[in-house]
């Protein structure tokens, strides 16, 4: 009649598994978050399974939870992505925009429109040159 047990009888409350943890290596092994080595089957608040293992019933974990799941998502622009679920989105398409004077401005979705068009920086450049030697 051996009632002493060569292990510490685990049980996650949530799974009801019993895990025999017989060194302290054994935690990590079959509780790595604190419940046991099954997924969480809670749902975080974007609507995902949490990514994590069993954390037993520690809710707090989900609102610190970056959810990762791949989502498609379209820029104010309508460019077409995809992104983590916790990301917004940045989009990296490169645009055409025309200023002013008709010429064509490169640049990053978004980054928004340039401020200046470098073309038309060079051509005013050009244009006060030419008007300081018409009055010299």
């Amino acid at each position: 009649n051996n009632h002493c047990l060569d292990y510490f009888p685990a049980v996650c409350e949530k799974h009801k598994t019993l895990h025999k943890i017989r060194s302290p290596e054994d935690f990590v092994k079959f509780a790595p978050e604190g419940g046991c080595a099954l997924r969480c089957t809670l749902m975080l608040d974007c609507g995902h399974q949490c990514p994590k293992r069993c954390h037993g019933h520690i809710q707090y974990v989900h609102s610190i939870v970056r959810c990762k799941e791949k989502v498609k998502d379209v820029c104010s622009n309508g460019h077409k992505q995809l992104r983590e679920c916790y990301s917004t989105v940045k989009c990296t398409q490169q645009m055409k925009w025309v200023c002013p004077r008709g010429h064509s401005i490169f640049g990053i979705c978004q980054k928004g429109r340039p401020k200046t068009c470098e073309t038309c920086k060079i051509l005013e450049k050009y244009e006060e040159d030419a008007q300081k030697k018409e009055e010299e």
